[in-house]
């Protein structure tokens, strides 16, 4: 069993298996910097893929994703080795009016069946003293559309029933007028 003493200038002394070890309470230091956040990875279901952090921080552009996946999974971590135990996460999908959702300690996000379109996650951490990140990291990306989502898809169907359309109409009064023309020639 483990001992603990306390000496005159109020240091902690506590007896080990082999010899003791001191802590001085005056000389720890309560870190009020928040931890930094690194997102490591999306992975995407059914296809398969991940994009690792490499990937999501090259280039200007932002990651696209395939047509019909069903979730994405986002792996992230605080940069803070003290008490990795202890970290607290928070995770929002969208923009500043979506909420923020508690993840406890939990390093990853999965969400399922997102709409085609431009997508935004973003994590703040709070490390082992308590400490928001508010800044935090994000990462944007786009889910790509089915080709019956796209605008040129619906652009070009809409013009081929206005085309359907007309040409019903088209034939409609020529098929009146070869009657008004067979009632005048009867007469």
């Amino acid at each position: 069993q483990p001992t603990v003493g306390k000496n005159a200038e109020g240091q902690l002394w506590f007896a080990l298996v082999r010899g003791a070890a001191m802590v001085d309470p005056a000389r720890l230091t309560y870190r009020d910097r928040p931890p930094p956040i690194l997102i490591e990875s999306l992975r995407y279901v059914p296809k398969g893929g991940r994009l690792p952090v490499e990937a999501l921080t090259r280039g200007s552009t932002e990651p696209s994703l395939p047509a019909g996946i069903r979730q994405v999974e986002v792996r992230y971590t605080a940069l803070d080795f003290s008490s990795p135990g202890r970290h607290r996460f928070r995770v929002r999908l969208g923009g500043e009016r979506s909420e923020w959702q508690e993840m406890g300690g939990e390093r990853s996000v999965v969400f399922f069946e997102l709409p085609s379109g431009r997508h935004r996650v973003q994590v703040r951490a709070a490390g082992s003293d308590g400490v928001w990140n508010l800044e935090g990291a994000q990462l944007a990306f786009v889910v790509a559309p089915f080709f019956w989502q796209t605008v040129w898809f619906q652009a070009s169907a809409v013009v081929s029933v206005l085309g359907l359309a007309g040409a019903g109409g088209w034939l409609a009064s020529s098929r009146r007028l070869r009657q008004l023309n067979v009632q005048v020639a009867l007469r």
